[in-house]
């Protein structure tokens, strides 16, 4: 399992409010209020992950939950 894929699993799964606990090659185990198991897949940029009965939890593009270094310079202007 690749870097990039772990790091999108848990940043989805963070702003979802979930602590994620454990990642194998097709399963994701997640905490929030109860310990759950979900199924994922990857085709190509995009991971799909399933609950347990199946249905689509989330569908995100892997690179938009890359952690980005980016800084931003503001400058306030007082008159």
């Amino acid at each position: 399992m690749n870097d990039r894929v772990v790091k999108a699993i848990n940043n989805i799964f963070k702003e979802a409010g979930h602590k994620v606990i454990s990642i194998t090659e097709n399963t994701i185990t997640t905490r929030k209020f109860e310990e759950r198991t979900y199924t994922y897949k990857i085709d190509g940029d995009l991971i799909v992950i399933n609950n347990r009965m199946g249905l689509k939890a989330f569908e995100k593009s892997i690179q938009s939950y890359q952690d980005l270094n980016i800084s931003i310079i503001i400058e306030w202007y007082c008159m």
